[in-house]
């Protein structure tokens, strides 16, 4: 079993519905030759999830050639069905992001450079896929000078509304297909049994889901907003 730290997805309700062309493009991508991959997209257009979803692939995957997928993250909250929940100690700066990759492959109680060199020591022996998801709150120096140091045999997968301008192959994300955005809203509201929504006719679900710009956060929050109204 590969050594992983992968986060419980928040799509398990409904799966990660429209992005399975999407998801392949990323696989076959970690699976290939490029060492850097971004996904770069908009905020809440589903780019974690997706990140997650090729992680969980990656760790499934008998003929993957990763000895550990580890995840780390800066994002401070996440939009559920039913909440909005904030991230206590979220990771704020780019040490902080070397310190939890620090932690997951080497130890704690290193020197900030005795970290960062025993981290690229531990990419160039093993065969790592690393996810930072939501780089872009601490993308700096620190940050580019670790990307740029990546041993052959890793791989960084990053999200990000910007990509790097170098280094990486972005994957550029928009909303999913209308038809996927409708379905989406339908099954999270037959979920929750917000009734008004579910027994919509499709051409009307076609209409919302078109006005949120077939945004996935986007549509969990309408529906959010509507779940918790339909309780009062």
């Amino acid at each position: 079993l590969k050594k992983h730290n992968l986060p419980l997805p928040d799509f398990d309700e409904t799966g990660l519905i429209g992005r399975d062309e999407e998801v392949d493009k990323v696989k076959k991508l970690c699976l290939g030759s490029f060492p850097v991959i971004s996904i770069v997209g908009e905020g809440g257009v589903g780019k974690s999830a997706l990140a997650l979803k090729v992680a969980y692939d990656l760790l499934e995957d008998e003929n993957s050639p990763f000895d550990a997928v580890i995840w780390v993250s800066s994002k401070t909250s996440q939009i559920t069905v039913s909440e909005i929940i904030e991230f206590k100690d979220a990771i704020s700066d780019s040490l902080g992001i070397l310190r939890e990759i620090g932690n997951e492959l080497v130890g704690d109680g290193l020197s900030q450079q005795e970290t960062f060199d025993e981290i690229i020591d531990y990419l160039a022996t093993f065969k790592i896929a690393l996810f930072i998801d939501n780089l872009e709150t601490i993308l700096d120096d620190n940050i580019r000078n670790f990307i740029g140091s990546l041993p052959q045999g890793s791989k960084i997968i990053i999200t990000s509304r910007i990509g790097l301008g170098a280094f990486e192959f972005p994957v550029k994300l928009q909303g999913i297909a209308e038809t996927y955005a409708s379905q989406l809203l339908r099954t999270l509201a037959k979920l929750r049994s917000v009734d008004s929504l579910s027994a919509l006719p499709q051409a009307t679900l076609i209409k919302y889901v078109n006005r949120m710009h077939r945004n996935p956060c986007y549509i969990n929050t309408f529906l959010l907003f509507n779940f918790h109204t339909s309780i009062i």
